[in-house]
């Protein structure tokens, strides 16, 4: 069981269905787990297998004109963070803290000193998307070593690394030409390449 420490700032200051601004706000305990398992989008053996009983803070606004209590967009972003540590990933609040720490004010820069894509970092940080493990655990890596610390294991192991970039290429490479094979590629003439288009055997034909 993990218990997250962190809370999410209720900017909300009016109800989501009338408008009044005679509202309190609050937080909840909420368990991620039990809400999936309520939730029923997920299912219990994978729910078992992947995630892990995380307990947060949920906020909530009471409204006094409908005498009622609602979630608000801020339920929403303390729900996506429960899942992320849920998931054995980096929050966004936790993404941002690290980033600070190590004195990178904006998101692009710490994208592209990792080596990932310029907005990647911006995406997470705004909870756009979830990270990959692949991601985290090379910014558990950085925040371990430092600044310093990670561009010598950069310069230690580049060349394993341009090695294993080269792979992941003519992977890519690869699997685009399977699929292009598959889907036929237009040649210059506007032919289809793939060998079982009748078209494409004319044009072979009468090019020779």
């Amino acid at each position: 069981m993990i218990e997250m420490q962190e809370k999410i700032k209720i900017k909300t200051k009016y109800c989501p269905c009338c408008g009044s601004d005679d509202v309190t706000t609050r937080y909840l305990k909420a368990n991620i787990v039990s809400e999936l398992i309520m939730s029923k989008h997920i299912s219990f053996d994978e729910i078992h297998e992947k995630w892990t009983p995380v307990d947060f803070s949920l906020p909530v606004i009471y409204c006094r004109e409908c005498v009622r209590e609602y979630e608000i967009r801020e339920s929403d972003d303390a729900r996506h963070d429960a899942s992320c540590v849920s998931l054995g990933l980096l929050s966004p609040q936790q993404i941002k803290a690290i980033r600070r720490k190590h004195g990178f004010r904006s998101a692009e820069k710490f994208s592209s000193f990792l080596g990932l894509g310029a907005k990647t970092i911006t995406q997470w940080e705004a909870r756009r998307r979830i990270p990959n493990k692949s991601s985290v655990i090379l910014i558990k890596i950085f925040h371990a070593l430092g600044t310093e610390g990670f561009k010598e294991c950069l310069q230690k192991h580049k060349d394993e690394i341009k090695i294993q970039e080269e792979r992941s290429y003519l992977f890519v490479a690869s699997k685009m030409e399977r699929r292009g094979r598959r889907k036929g590629i237009k040649n210059s003439n506007g032919y289809n390449k793939n060998p079982k288009c009748k078209r494409w055997k004319k044009s072979v034909t009468d090019e020779s």
